[in-house]
């Protein structure tokens, strides 16, 4: 098997639910630590609107904010403003299984 051939890695992916604690300390992170090239991949469930996508997806908040108060499912324009705010911009939305999505932000070269 040959080597893997990456000498750096420049993307970063966090489950949605996961230190995205009101206030975008993920993606605040993510911006101090990576290169200019970088990429951050969130996945997990987005609320749209302030709404919830699924009833799944509320019953999770729902048991997600009962472990702790920084916890919940989060509105995906509030993540997007996170991630403009520290010079990423949304460049791909996927839809997943079990009413998830994959949102991905490039950095934006300044």
């Amino acid at each position: 098997m040959a080597a893997w051939p990456v000498r750096r890695v420049v993307q970063r992916q966090y489950p949605a639910h996961h230190g995205l604690a009101r206030g975008g300390g993920t993606v605040r992170t993510a911006a101090g630590r990576h290169t200019d090239d970088a990429r951050l991949a969130i996945y997990g469930p987005f609320n749209h609107g302030g709404h919830y996508t699924s009833d799944s997806n509320a019953a999770f908040d729902q048991w997600l904010k009962a472990r702790g108060a920084h916890m919940g499912i989060r509105d995906a324009e509030a993540v997007d403003a996170l991630a403009a705010a520290a010079g990423f911009a949304l460049v791909d939305d996927v839809a997943m299984p079990a009413n998830n999505r994959c949102r991905v932000w490039q950095r934006i070269r300044r």
